[in-house]
């Protein structure tokens, strides 16, 4: 979902531009979202105001603009704080792009208003700023021969520690016990992940954006459901996923694409 970014300062603009390694390197926007109203209403929202909006102030630096539909996956999902409405994706074509577009921003229409009891829970907004590439590819090989089957479940998350875990401490656990761990485990088709290109500048924020690939749901549910005594646990859980989570489960292509599908609105 487009929100508009305020820097705070020069010399964060210039800190954000100097996380990337190389000046054309691309960077994606990706939020897990979802709001108090229903699917198919929000869905016409998106595609004939939201999107259009988007467009015509940051469009000009745009390189792709897409958005995933969320799976309506079972309660016992919740603890990797899953949303199921849109993983949507905005693409620049480099860090400094991204700064010079976020001027543009302009006021957006708000999504249609209803009565918020009927849809509990359902305002939470998640977001990240991360590489197009990733710089993780702890299983980076294609799932199955192209193309790749509409059935296959895409899991995606972004991941931090606990408050009061040491991120040297959280980062090691990570990278060098559970992310391989999770990458040999059995229904594992790819396993990527992307740090964010922010400095991280509180325990709230974001540290990455991965994604696991498998055959269906039941398949994510042998593994994830069984966490807590299939992989090593870090000192401060013995509970999976161990981490915080905000997640969510879409199939292996978009649904929308702003830019490239044709859409006009009637």
């Amino acid at each position: 979902m487009a929100k508009r970014t305020k820097l705070a300062t020069a010399a964060a603009a210039i800190g954000v531009a100097a996380a990337t390694p190389a000046a054309a390197q691309q960077v994606r926007f990706a939020s897990i979202w979802e709001q108090p109203a229903e699917n198919a209403v929000l869905d016409h929202w998106y595609r004939s105001i939201h999107s259009r909006e988007a467009l015509r102030y940051v469009g000009p630096w745009l390189s792709n603009y897409i958005s995933y539909r969320g799976h309506d996956v079972p309660d016992e999902a919740d603890r990797f704080g899953t949303l199921r409405y849109r993983l949507t994706e905005m693409w620049y074509p480099s860090a400094a792009a991204r700064i010079e577009a976020q001027r543009a921003w302009q006021p957006l229409t708000p999504p249609p208003t209803v009565d918020r009891d009927l849809f509990p829970g359902k305002t939470r907004i998640n977001q990240i700023w991360v590489p197009v590439l990733p710089d993780e590819p702890w299983l980076n090989t294609p799932p199955i021969a192209a193309p790749v089957a509409p059935t296959m479940l895409r899991w995606v998350f972004f991941q931090r520690y606990p408050a009061g875990v040491p991120r040297d401490e959280g980062e090691a656990w990570f990278t060098k016990v559970h992310a391989p761990e999770l990458a040999k485990a059995e229904g594992v088709r790819r396993f990527v992940c992307y740090r964010s290109v922010d400095p991280a500048r509180s325990d709230r924020d974001w540290l990455r954006m991965c994604e696991v690939w498998f055959d269906s749901y039941a398949a994510w549910r042998a593994v994830a459901l069984t966490g807590s005594a299939r992989f090593t646990a870090p000192s401060w859980s013995s509970q999976y996923p161990f981490a915080e989570y905000a997640s969510i489960f879409t199939a292996p292509r978009p649904d929308m694409d702003f830019i490239h599908d044709g859409y006009r609105v009637p």
